[in-house]
Protein backbone atom coordinates (compact mmCIF):
# COMPACT_ATOMS: atom_id res chain seq x y z
CA UNK A 1 0.00 0.00 0.00
CA UNK A 2 1.52 3.46 -1.09
CA UNK A 3 0.35 6.87 -1.95
CA UNK A 4 1.37 7.00 -5.58
CA UNK A 5 0.87 9.30 -8.80
CA UNK A 6 -0.39 6.11 -10.73
CA UNK A 7 -2.88 6.10 -7.27
CA UNK A 8 -3.78 9.95 -7.46
CA UNK A 9 -4.42 9.70 -11.41
CA UNK A 10 -7.21 6.65 -11.09
CA UNK A 11 -8.69 8.05 -8.03
CA UNK A 12 -9.29 11.47 -10.15
CA UNK A 13 -10.62 9.62 -12.48
CA UNK A 14 -13.19 7.75 -10.62
CA UNK A 15 -14.38 10.56 -8.61
CA UNK A 16 -15.06 12.72 -11.87
CA UNK A 17 -17.09 9.63 -13.66
CA UNK A 18 -18.94 9.21 -10.15
CA UNK A 19 -19.36 13.55 -10.16
CA UNK A 20 -20.86 13.45 -14.03
CA UNK A 21 -22.79 10.26 -13.19
CA UNK A 22 -24.84 11.51 -9.60
CA UNK A 23 -24.91 14.57 -11.56
CA UNK A 24 -26.88 13.23 -14.34
CA UNK A 25 -29.19 11.13 -12.27
CA UNK A 26 -30.17 14.11 -10.41
CA UNK A 27 -31.42 15.85 -13.46
CA UNK A 28 -33.79 12.62 -13.81
CA UNK A 29 -37.49 13.68 -12.69
CA UNK A 30 -37.74 11.49 -9.22
CA UNK A 31 -34.34 10.61 -8.56
CA UNK A 32 -33.93 12.30 -4.71
CA UNK A 33 -37.60 11.29 -4.72
CA UNK A 34 -37.04 7.42 -4.72
CA UNK A 35 -33.29 7.49 -2.91
CA UNK A 36 -33.18 10.43 -0.71
CA UNK A 37 -30.96 13.06 -0.22
CA UNK A 38 -29.26 11.75 2.86
CA UNK A 39 -28.14 8.48 0.31
CA UNK A 40 -26.94 10.90 -2.05
CA UNK A 41 -25.03 13.07 0.18
CA UNK A 42 -23.68 9.58 1.46
CA UNK A 43 -22.42 9.52 -2.35
CA UNK A 44 -20.94 12.82 -3.07
CA UNK A 45 -18.87 12.32 0.58
CA UNK A 46 -17.67 8.77 -1.06
CA UNK A 47 -16.63 10.03 -3.76
CA UNK A 48 -14.66 12.79 -1.75
CA UNK A 49 -13.04 10.38 0.25
CA UNK A 50 -11.56 8.63 -2.67
CA UNK A 51 -9.97 11.08 -4.00
CA UNK A 52 -8.56 11.73 -1.04
CA UNK A 53 -7.14 8.69 -0.48
CA UNK A 54 -5.52 7.68 -3.63
CA UNK A 55 -3.93 4.61 -2.58
CA UNK A 56 -2.41 1.73 -4.48
CA UNK A 57 -1.83 -2.04 -3.61
CA UNK A 58 0.41 -4.86 -4.73
CA UNK A 59 -2.60 -6.53 -6.05
CA UNK A 60 -4.12 -4.04 -8.06
CA UNK A 61 -5.23 -5.19 -11.34
CA UNK A 62 -3.24 -2.71 -14.16
CA UNK A 63 -4.88 -2.02 -17.51
CA UNK A 64 -2.35 -0.48 -19.43
CA UNK A 65 -3.28 2.70 -21.32
CA UNK A 66 0.22 3.87 -23.41
CA UNK A 67 -1.71 6.08 -25.61
CA UNK A 68 -3.44 7.95 -22.48
CA UNK A 69 -1.14 8.00 -19.76
CA UNK A 70 2.49 7.29 -21.57
CA UNK A 71 2.82 11.48 -23.03
CA UNK A 72 1.73 12.49 -19.08
CA UNK A 73 4.00 10.03 -17.02
CA UNK A 74 6.79 10.89 -19.65
CA UNK A 75 6.39 14.63 -18.68
CA UNK A 76 5.83 14.25 -14.41
CA UNK A 77 9.73 12.05 -15.14
CA UNK A 78 11.28 14.58 -17.03
CA UNK A 79 13.99 16.29 -15.82
CA UNK A 80 13.28 20.02 -16.60
CA UNK A 81 16.11 21.84 -15.28
CA UNK A 82 18.88 22.02 -12.61
CA UNK A 83 19.69 24.09 -9.72
CA UNK A 84 23.33 23.26 -9.53
CA UNK A 85 23.93 19.59 -8.77
CA UNK A 86 19.73 19.40 -8.18
CA UNK A 87 17.80 17.73 -11.13
CA UNK A 88 14.28 19.14 -11.09
CA UNK A 89 11.73 16.95 -12.91
CA UNK A 90 8.25 17.50 -14.32
CA UNK A 91 6.57 15.90 -11.59
CA UNK A 92 8.75 18.33 -8.56
CA UNK A 93 6.96 21.39 -10.90
CA UNK A 94 3.41 20.04 -10.74
CA UNK A 95 3.48 19.53 -7.35
CA UNK A 96 4.66 23.04 -6.49
CA UNK A 97 2.09 24.66 -9.21
CA UNK A 98 -0.36 22.74 -7.21
CA UNK A 99 0.62 23.84 -3.74
CA UNK A 100 1.03 27.55 -5.13
CA UNK A 101 -2.64 27.47 -6.40
CA UNK A 102 -4.07 25.55 -3.40
CA UNK A 103 -2.46 28.42 -1.02
CA UNK A 104 -4.21 31.32 -3.55
CA UNK A 105 -7.36 29.83 -3.88
CA UNK A 106 -7.70 29.01 0.35
CA UNK A 107 -6.30 32.48 0.80
CA UNK A 108 -8.98 34.75 -1.58
CA UNK A 109 -11.75 32.53 -0.01
CA UNK A 110 -10.25 33.28 3.43
CA UNK A 111 -10.11 36.67 2.88
CA UNK A 112 -13.69 37.04 1.13
CA UNK A 113 -14.83 35.35 3.72
CA UNK A 114 -13.18 37.56 6.52
CA UNK A 115 -14.21 40.35 4.82
CA UNK A 116 -18.07 39.31 3.99
CA UNK A 117 -18.47 38.19 7.90
CA UNK A 118 -17.51 41.46 8.66
CA UNK A 119 -19.07 43.56 6.38
CA UNK A 120 -22.48 41.91 8.00
CA UNK A 121 -21.75 42.63 11.16
CA UNK A 122 -21.13 46.11 10.90
CA UNK A 123 -23.86 46.89 8.45
CA UNK A 124 -26.91 48.59 11.40
CA UNK A 125 -27.48 45.05 12.96
CA UNK A 126 -29.83 44.92 15.39
CA UNK A 127 -32.01 42.37 17.41
CA UNK A 128 -35.67 42.38 17.90
CA UNK A 129 -37.83 40.60 20.28
CA UNK A 130 -39.84 39.09 17.62
CA UNK A 131 -36.88 37.69 16.74
CA UNK A 132 -35.16 36.23 19.52
CA UNK A 133 -38.74 34.86 21.14
CA UNK A 134 -39.09 32.89 18.28
CA UNK A 135 -36.25 31.44 17.95
CA UNK A 136 -36.18 30.22 21.65
CA UNK A 137 -38.79 28.55 21.25
CA UNK A 138 -37.12 26.87 18.17
CA UNK A 139 -34.20 25.99 20.50
CA UNK A 140 -36.46 25.04 23.46
CA UNK A 141 -38.57 21.78 21.52
CA UNK A 142 -35.30 20.85 19.39
CA UNK A 143 -33.81 17.55 19.87
CA UNK A 144 -30.27 19.56 20.21
CA UNK A 145 -29.85 22.69 22.11
CA UNK A 146 -27.66 24.75 20.12
CA UNK A 147 -26.46 28.59 20.76
CA UNK A 148 -27.86 30.77 17.93
CA UNK A 149 -27.89 34.92 17.41
CA UNK A 150 -30.46 36.24 15.12
CA UNK A 151 -30.02 39.58 13.59
CA UNK A 152 -31.78 41.70 11.32
CA UNK A 153 -28.94 43.23 9.03
CA UNK A 154 -29.92 45.95 6.40
CA UNK A 155 -26.95 44.86 4.07
CA UNK A 156 -28.71 41.46 2.98
CA UNK A 157 -32.12 40.44 0.91
CA UNK A 158 -32.34 37.03 1.80
CA UNK A 159 -32.52 35.11 5.38
CA UNK A 160 -28.95 33.51 5.56
CA UNK A 161 -27.03 31.52 8.33
CA UNK A 162 -23.07 31.84 8.63
CA UNK A 163 -20.90 30.98 11.52
CA UNK A 164 -18.98 27.61 12.64
CA UNK A 165 -18.36 28.52 15.94
CA UNK A 166 -20.38 31.58 16.59
CA UNK A 167 -23.83 30.62 14.87
CA UNK A 168 -25.83 33.42 13.44
CA UNK A 169 -29.22 33.52 11.64
CA UNK A 170 -29.09 36.65 10.03
CA UNK A 171 -32.77 38.57 8.72
CA UNK A 172 -33.49 41.26 6.23
CA UNK A 173 -34.94 44.14 7.38
CA UNK A 174 -38.18 43.39 6.24
CA UNK A 175 -41.27 42.93 8.18
CA UNK A 176 -42.81 39.42 8.97
CA UNK A 177 -45.24 37.68 10.42
CA UNK A 178 -45.39 35.52 13.52
CA UNK A 179 -45.35 32.39 11.16
CA UNK A 180 -43.48 33.26 8.59
CA UNK A 181 -40.38 34.02 10.90
CA UNK A 182 -41.23 30.79 12.36
CA UNK A 183 -40.54 28.93 9.50
CA UNK A 184 -37.50 30.93 8.38
CA UNK A 185 -35.95 30.63 11.54
CA UNK A 186 -36.89 26.57 12.01
CA UNK A 187 -35.11 26.38 8.28
CA UNK A 188 -31.66 28.46 9.37
CA UNK A 189 -31.56 26.30 13.01
CA UNK A 190 -32.31 23.02 11.00
CA UNK A 191 -29.38 24.03 8.94
CA UNK A 192 -27.03 24.51 12.03
CA UNK A 193 -28.61 21.09 13.60
CA UNK A 194 -27.51 19.31 10.18
CA UNK A 195 -23.72 21.21 10.81
CA UNK A 196 -24.40 22.13 6.82
CA UNK A 197 -22.48 25.70 7.55
CA UNK A 198 -19.54 23.34 8.25
CA UNK A 199 -19.84 20.73 5.76
CA UNK A 200 -20.18 23.85 3.23
CA UNK A 201 -16.80 25.05 4.57
CA UNK A 202 -14.87 21.77 4.56
CA UNK A 203 -16.03 21.34 0.80
CA UNK A 204 -15.21 24.63 -0.40
CA UNK A 205 -11.78 24.36 1.28
CA UNK A 206 -11.72 20.59 -0.60
CA UNK A 207 -12.60 22.61 -3.93
CA UNK A 208 -9.66 25.01 -3.18
CA UNK A 209 -6.94 22.45 -2.60
CA UNK A 210 -8.27 20.67 -5.91
CA UNK A 211 -8.60 23.60 -7.38
CA UNK A 212 -7.39 22.13 -10.76
CA UNK A 213 -9.93 19.46 -10.70
CA UNK A 214 -12.84 21.07 -13.51
CA UNK A 215 -15.50 19.15 -11.59
CA UNK A 216 -15.03 20.30 -7.87
CA UNK A 217 -17.25 23.34 -9.01
CA UNK A 218 -20.19 21.00 -10.12
CA UNK A 219 -19.45 19.04 -7.10
CA UNK A 220 -20.08 22.01 -4.62
CA UNK A 221 -22.82 23.29 -6.51
CA UNK A 222 -25.20 19.80 -6.08
CA UNK A 223 -23.93 19.64 -2.82
CA UNK A 224 -25.62 22.87 -1.82
CA UNK A 225 -28.46 22.26 -3.50
CA UNK A 226 -29.07 19.01 -1.94
CA UNK A 227 -28.48 20.34 1.44
CA UNK A 228 -31.32 22.58 1.12
CA UNK A 229 -33.72 19.55 -0.33
CA UNK A 230 -32.08 17.43 2.76
CA UNK A 231 -33.19 20.76 5.05
CA UNK A 232 -36.91 20.96 3.57
CA UNK A 233 -37.27 16.96 4.78
CA UNK A 234 -35.93 17.61 7.51
CA UNK A 235 -38.07 20.74 8.59
CA UNK A 236 -41.48 19.16 6.75
CA UNK A 237 -41.13 15.82 8.03
CA UNK A 238 -43.46 15.95 10.77
CA UNK A 239 -45.91 18.33 9.54
CA UNK A 240 -49.29 18.50 8.09
CA UNK A 241 -50.26 19.56 5.12
CA UNK A 242 -51.82 22.94 6.59
CA UNK A 243 -48.07 23.39 7.54
CA UNK A 244 -46.41 22.54 4.93
CA UNK A 245 -48.32 24.99 2.74
CA UNK A 246 -47.81 27.50 5.13
CA UNK A 247 -43.85 27.04 4.92
CA UNK A 248 -43.51 27.02 0.96
CA UNK A 249 -46.01 30.41 1.13
CA UNK A 250 -43.03 31.68 2.93
CA UNK A 251 -40.37 30.94 0.99
CA UNK A 252 -42.53 32.26 -2.04
CA UNK A 253 -43.36 35.14 -0.65
CA UNK A 254 -39.72 35.40 0.79
CA UNK A 255 -38.43 35.06 -2.82
CA UNK A 256 -41.05 38.13 -4.41
CA UNK A 257 -40.04 40.48 -1.51
CA UNK A 258 -36.49 39.93 -2.46
CA UNK A 259 -34.64 42.76 -3.54
CA UNK A 260 -32.29 41.79 -6.62
CA UNK A 261 -30.58 45.34 -6.72
CA UNK A 262 -28.64 44.49 -3.52
CA UNK A 263 -25.33 43.52 -3.28
CA UNK A 264 -25.68 39.23 -2.64
CA UNK A 265 -23.42 37.76 0.00
CA UNK A 266 -21.45 34.62 -1.66
CA UNK A 267 -23.04 30.82 -0.84
CA UNK A 268 -19.58 30.08 0.44
CA UNK A 269 -20.02 32.53 3.59
CA UNK A 270 -23.01 30.71 4.73
CA UNK A 271 -26.99 28.82 3.96
CA UNK A 272 -29.60 31.17 2.59
CA UNK A 273 -33.25 30.25 2.48
CA UNK A 274 -33.07 30.06 -1.48
CA UNK A 275 -30.80 30.87 -4.28
CA UNK A 276 -31.17 33.45 -6.67
CA UNK A 277 -31.98 32.71 -10.55
CA UNK A 278 -32.29 28.81 -9.60
CA UNK A 279 -36.09 28.69 -10.28
CA UNK A 280 -35.71 24.86 -11.45
CA UNK A 281 -33.79 23.88 -7.95
CA UNK A 282 -36.47 25.70 -6.38
CA UNK A 283 -39.52 23.83 -8.19
CA UNK A 284 -37.58 20.77 -7.39
CA UNK A 285 -37.81 21.65 -3.49
CA UNK A 286 -41.37 22.74 -3.95
CA UNK A 287 -42.01 19.32 -5.46
CA UNK A 288 -40.31 16.86 -3.21
CA UNK A 289 -42.29 18.49 -0.22
CA UNK A 290 -45.09 18.60 -1.95
CA UNK A 291 -44.94 14.71 -2.41
CA UNK A 292 -43.65 14.51 1.01
CA UNK A 293 -41.72 11.44 1.91
CA UNK A 294 -43.80 8.27 1.37
CA UNK A 295 -42.91 4.92 3.16
CA UNK A 296 -40.18 5.95 5.44
CA UNK A 297 -39.30 2.83 7.15
CA UNK A 298 -39.07 1.24 3.64
CA UNK A 299 -36.98 4.54 2.40
CA UNK A 300 -34.62 4.12 5.33
CA UNK A 301 -34.04 -0.01 4.90
CA UNK A 302 -32.89 1.38 1.09
CA UNK A 303 -30.79 4.04 2.48
CA UNK A 304 -29.20 1.01 4.49
CA UNK A 305 -28.55 -0.95 1.50
CA UNK A 306 -27.80 2.01 -0.99
CA UNK A 307 -25.06 2.79 2.00
CA UNK A 308 -23.71 -0.67 1.75
CA UNK A 309 -23.77 -0.65 -1.88
CA UNK A 310 -21.76 2.48 -2.42
CA UNK A 311 -19.04 1.38 0.37
CA UNK A 312 -18.35 -1.93 -1.69
CA UNK A 313 -18.20 0.07 -4.95
CA UNK A 314 -15.75 2.43 -3.25
CA UNK A 315 -13.85 -0.47 -2.33
CA UNK A 316 -14.16 -2.18 -5.51
CA UNK A 317 -12.66 1.06 -7.17
CA UNK A 318 -9.51 0.26 -5.22
CA UNK A 319 -8.56 -2.98 -7.11
CA UNK A 320 -7.95 -1.38 -10.88
CA UNK A 321 -5.38 1.25 -11.84
CA UNK A 322 -4.54 2.26 -15.31
CA UNK A 323 -1.29 2.70 -16.01
CA UNK A 324 1.01 3.40 -18.84
CA UNK A 325 3.02 0.36 -20.79
CA UNK A 326 7.21 0.88 -21.78
CA UNK A 327 8.58 -1.73 -23.93
CA UNK A 328 11.20 -2.50 -22.83
CA UNK A 329 14.86 -1.63 -23.69
CA UNK A 330 16.11 -3.11 -27.14
CA UNK A 331 19.66 -4.58 -25.56
CA UNK A 332 17.29 -6.47 -23.38
CA UNK A 333 15.48 -7.88 -26.24
CA UNK A 334 18.59 -8.42 -28.40
CA UNK A 335 20.48 -10.43 -25.68
CA UNK A 336 16.93 -12.78 -24.88
CA UNK A 337 17.92 -12.90 -20.77
CA UNK A 338 14.91 -14.22 -19.12
CA UNK A 339 15.54 -13.44 -15.53
CA UNK A 340 13.75 -15.42 -12.91
CA UNK A 341 13.73 -15.44 -9.05
CA UNK A 342 16.10 -18.62 -9.59
CA UNK A 343 19.28 -17.08 -11.40
CA UNK A 344 18.43 -13.08 -10.37
CA UNK A 345 18.26 -10.96 -6.88
CA UNK A 346 17.67 -7.54 -6.47
CA UNK A 347 20.51 -5.51 -4.16
CA UNK A 348 18.83 -2.87 -2.05
CA UNK A 349 21.19 0.11 -2.02
CA UNK A 350 19.40 2.10 0.78
CA UNK A 351 18.45 5.27 -1.05
CA UNK A 352 15.87 4.41 -3.16
CA UNK A 353 18.02 3.05 -6.06
CA UNK A 354 18.14 -1.07 -7.00
CA UNK A 355 21.18 -3.08 -8.90
CA UNK A 356 20.44 -6.44 -9.99
CA UNK A 357 22.86 -9.53 -9.98
CA UNK A 358 22.05 -12.30 -13.06
CA UNK A 359 23.45 -15.72 -13.02
CA UNK A 360 23.90 -16.72 -16.08
CA UNK A 361 23.81 -20.94 -17.06
CA UNK A 362 28.03 -20.50 -17.17
CA UNK A 363 28.03 -19.56 -13.54
CA UNK A 364 29.13 -15.94 -14.89
CA UNK A 365 27.38 -12.93 -13.21
CA UNK A 366 26.08 -9.96 -14.93
CA UNK A 367 25.50 -6.40 -12.83
CA UNK A 368 22.81 -4.58 -13.96
CA UNK A 369 22.48 -1.27 -12.92
CA UNK A 370 18.79 -0.15 -12.60
CA UNK A 371 19.28 3.14 -11.80
CA UNK A 372 20.83 4.19 -14.73
CA UNK A 373 16.67 3.64 -16.06
CA UNK A 374 14.12 6.93 -15.99
CA UNK A 375 12.89 6.69 -12.82
CA UNK A 376 9.48 5.38 -13.50
CA UNK A 377 10.56 2.48 -15.69
CA UNK A 378 13.14 1.91 -12.99
CA UNK A 379 10.26 1.92 -10.09
CA UNK A 380 7.76 -0.37 -12.23
CA UNK A 381 10.09 -2.61 -13.09
CA UNK A 382 11.34 -3.48 -8.84
CA UNK A 383 7.58 -2.95 -8.05
CA UNK A 384 6.83 -6.15 -10.87
CA UNK A 385 10.38 -7.76 -9.49
CA UNK A 386 9.11 -7.70 -5.93
CA UNK A 387 5.49 -8.71 -6.85
CA UNK A 388 7.20 -12.03 -8.43
CA UNK A 389 9.28 -13.21 -5.24
CA UNK A 390 12.48 -12.40 -6.56
CA UNK A 391 15.05 -12.29 -3.58
CA UNK A 392 16.12 -8.81 -2.19
CA UNK A 393 19.84 -8.17 -1.01
CA UNK A 394 20.21 -5.50 1.21
CA UNK A 395 23.63 -3.63 1.51
CA UNK A 396 23.31 -0.84 3.95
Amino acid sequence: MELSIYGLGMAVICSSLTILLLYACRKQYGFIQKFGAPLVLAAYLLTIIRLLVPLRFPWQLRIPLPWLLNPFYYFVDRQMFSVGTYIVQGQMVFGVVWIVGSLWFLTRWFLQYRNAKRTLLQRNCRQTEQDIKLLEQIRTGSQRKLRVEVWRNSYISIPMGMGVFRKMILLPEKEYTDEELYYILLHEYTHFRHGDTCTKMLLHIFCCIFWWNPFGKLLERDVDRILEINCDRSVTAKMNKASVTAYLETIIHTIKETDSKKSKVQTTVGTALFHQDANHEILERFQLVVQGQADERNKGHKSRKGLVLLVILLLLSYTVEIQPSFEPPESDLAEGIELTPDNTFLIDNGDGTYDWIFRGEDGDEMLEVLNTLDNLTHKEIIADMKKQGFPIMEVY
